[in-house]
């Protein structure tokens, strides 16, 4: 799933402009014993994700490529899709500037790793 220009607020744009996190990175999934892995990029306010994994897993969200909106915040990366209405919170569990560990409803670990 692909995903044109994502109209979004001023304010979603100010607080995601100078993210730490520009530039691309690998990214993984970990849940039970199913690990995906993939690539993100994230630009001024947009991150592009592509995910490789088993087609039926759970894990993508019914996504292999797609374009978010990024919010960032003290305790937790958002990725926003306006178009499928996918919203993905994040809660930052320790970040260094090459390295970051997230949580997904406390149940998926995720890190990103700078490429």
């Amino acid at each position: 799933m692909s995903a044109g220009f994502i109209r979004c607020s001023e304010e979603e744009v100010r607080s995601s402009y100078d993210t730490p996190l520009k530039g691309l990175w690998q990214i993984s999934w970990a849940f039970d014993n199913e690990i995906l892995t993939g690539s993100i990029e994230f630009r001024d306010n947009e991150a592009l994700i592509q995910a490789y994994g088993s087609p039926d897993s759970h894990l993508l969200s019914g996504f292999d490529e797609a374009r978010f909106i990024v919010v960032l915040s003290e305790e937790k990366v958002t990725l926003k899709n306006h178009l499928s209405g996918i919203e993905l919170v994040y809660e930052i569990q320790h970040r260094e500037p090459d390295y970051w560990e997230l949580s997904y409803l406390d149940e998926i670990t995720v890190v990103l790793a700078k490429k």
